[in-house]
């Protein structure tokens, strides 16, 4: 019983050949983490419970992306090969876009004038 155990440990745990671990293994836990708290829910309202607390999802980044230290986005190793290196000499370096910046041309900037 426990070499069982120990066995289907070790093949949870398993990663690829580089050490990585699997992006099919990573996406049917988090469908297996839904469904299991899909199930909770629904077990709870039929029961008359208050709904359980949990931690909101967060979406995660494949973890065999690498990040750029220049700019932050995520890419795949050859991706980040080619990109790294150019990010890091771009002078005119666009910064992250927030609504409310700009050249405020929506319509409240557009005022109408009227005949009076």
């Amino acid at each position: 019983m426990e070499v069982k155990k120990d066995q289907k440990a070790k093949a949870k745990g398993q990663a690829g050949a580089e050490g990585k671990p699997k992006k099919w293994q990573a996406q049917s836990n988090a469908l297996r983490d839904a469904m299991r708290s899909m199930r909770e829910d629904k077990n709870a309202v039929a029961q008359g419970k208050p709904l359980p607390t949990r931690a909101p999802a967060v979406n995660a980044v494949d973890p065999s992306f690498v990040q750029c230290p220049h700019c932050g986005r995520n890419f795949n190793e050859s991706a980040a090969e080619r990109h790294i290196p150019k990010c890091g000499d771009i002078k005119a370096k666009p910064t992250r876009l927030v609504r409310g910046q700009g050249t405020q041309l929506g319509s409240s900037s557009r005022k109408i004038q009227t005949k009076k």
